[in-house]
């Protein structure tokens, strides 16, 4: 074969990225003079007494059959190759006797000579190359040359297509695991929203008016409102309830590498950076991306966020080409970001664009009487993970945990729970470090007249106070002083710095 035209045939079978689909451009790209017949590609069924035919190309219809047909291992040239690892070559099939299955059928359609190659990756066979040729080749030894090259570039091409078949199936495993866990969850109340006050009941109807359109929706409210568990509610009531649901804590993700969690990267973009990996934008295609706590992106990462959300399409870090995404978006935060906008420290075409749909999430204060609902709720979840019977809940428990403050909300609520729990029998008990803080609750009481009142900064200043010590001095993480108030470590430690609050 000519180096054009064996190169022809490389780049038309490479082109393709699908194997059936390059088989056929490669059977088109050979020279004519080859009188091809048949160009077939039959692939390894591991573990099996079988090869599985990928495609055949060519006019009349292979011995094998279409795409997906069956042939045995034992008795059949393609079997006796994949064993050897060495080529079968007949070029004479008129005049000798076939020893091979598809000799007896390639010959009664027309042919002369028959090349069955082994299409190899790293050493391994992973099917095979058929050739059924009208004329025997005039330079038999370098044709069969040229055709192994070819025959490799198979092997190439079904390791890719396993890779996918491997990728497609351990995600299909994934999906289905995840609904599982999911549906648990949900039965366990802890990813449904619960609450029968007319607070929640409200919030809750706005996210499922919000669930019928495709636009974006911000959530607002404090920290630990259940934000998340309502964006996966509007994500189960919406369209997009088939597509993968993907959460993130912007707050969370480090400063350098926010841009490639967000959109991807390719490989060598950055130290550590060793293969191409698309961002939560792509995970996330077909259904919904929560970017919570999205008040404490940059600006520069917001102008990128808004170009993602206007042209439905991200530039992954390294990348020039952008790649374009479907997925619907909802945003939560427990910062004014219109104060954030009017200070310039929140971009305001971003703010309108998510803001199509605004829906405010009532604090745990705002609706009390959901608090034995939860505390149930809370209850059965844990109760169900450590594969014991659930305590009784006097009245008693029920109206002391109802007056108890939450800085926390629901958050704070379901950990008490799970660590009262911890100290309790047949009834719930609360830890005593917790009794103290239940009693009557803290009611705004009236200052006599004359007495001072305190300045925004004393209110702060014990407010944090309060809250360390309720945490134990806990400062990041989950529980910790910053998630209670609702504000970035960061954050955090420079006001306590301001208002005069040790930082340790």
């Amino acid at each position: 074969m000519h180096s054009t035209s064996l190169a022809a045939a490389a780049t038309a079978l490479i082109a393709e990225p699908d194997l059936a689909a390059g088989l056929w451009a490669l059977a088109r790209a050979l020279p004519e003079e080859l009188a091809l017949l048949r160009l077939g590609v039959a692939t390894v069924e591991v573990g099996g007494p079988f090869l599985r035919v990928v495609e055949t190309a060519g006019d009349p219809a292979g011995p094998a059959g279409r795409g997906g047909a069956r042939m045995p291992r034992e008795g059949s040239a393609n079997g006796h190759v994949v064993r050897t690892g060495q080529p079968h070559v007949n070029l004479d099939l008129p005049g000798g006797t076939p020893r091979f299955l598809e000799e007896h059928l390639l010959r009664a359609q027309g042919a002369r000579a028959f090349l069955c190659l082994p299409a190899r990756r790293a050493g391994a066979v992973l099917g095979t190359l058929n050739v059924a040729l009208r004329a025997a080749p005039a330079a038999p030894e370098e044709l069969l040359a040229d055709l192994q090259h070819l025959a490799d570039l198979v092997g190439a091409a079904l390791h890719r297509m396993h890779l996918e078949s491997e990728v497609r199936r351990l995600s299909d495993a994934l999906r289905r695991r995840s609904q599982a866990l999911d549906a648990d969850l949900d039965r366990l109340g802890a990813l449904q929203p619960l609450g029968e006050s007319p607070a929640f009941r409200a919030c809750l109807r706005e996210v499922e008016r919000a669930a019928v359109v495709d636009a974006s929706v911000l959530l607002l409210g404090a920290t630990g409102t259940g934000k998340e568990v309502l964006a996966r509610h509007l994500h189960r009531m919406s369209a997009r309830a088939e597509g993968p649901f993907v959460a993130v804590n912007c707050a969370a993700l480090p400063e350098a590498l926010v841009e490639s969690e967000l959109f991807g990267h390719r490989r060598g973009a950055f130290t550590g950076a060793e293969q191409d990996r698309p961002g939560l934008f792509v995970k996330a295609g077909g259904g919904t991306l929560l970017l919570d706590e999205v008040g404490e992106l940059t600006l520069p990462v917001q102008a990128k966020l808004l170009r993602a959300l206007d042209q439905r399409e991200v530039v992954p870090v390294g990348s020039d080409e952008p790649v374009a995404t479907d997925v619907r978006i909802v945003a939560a935060t427990h910062r004014d970001l219109h104060a954030m906008v009017e200070a310039g420290a929140f971009r305001r075409d971003l703010y309108y664009r998510l803001v199509a749909l605004p829906v405010r999430v009532p604090s745990l204060a705002e609706r009390r009487e959901d608090i034995p609902l939860l505390v149930r709720a809370f209850l059965a979840s844990a109760c169900a993970r450590m594969a014991r019977p659930e305590p009784a809940v006097r009245p008693g428990v029920l109206a002391t945990l109802q007056r108890r403050e939450y800085p926390g909300n629901v958050r704070e609520l379901r950990n008490l729970v799970e660590r009262a729990l911890v100290y309790s029998g047949d009834s719930l008990e609360l830890p005593a470090d917790e009794l103290p803080r239940v009693g009557g609750g803290r009611e705004p009481q009236a200052r006599a007249e004359g007495a001072s009142w305190p300045t925004l900064d004393e209110v702060q200043r014990e407010h944090i106070e309060r809250t360390l010590a309720h945490t134990r001095g806990k400062f990041y993480g989950t529980g910790g002083a910053a998630e209670l108030l609702g504000m970035a470590p960061s954050s955090l430690k420079s006001r306590m710095q301001r208002l005069g609050i040790p930082t340790r």
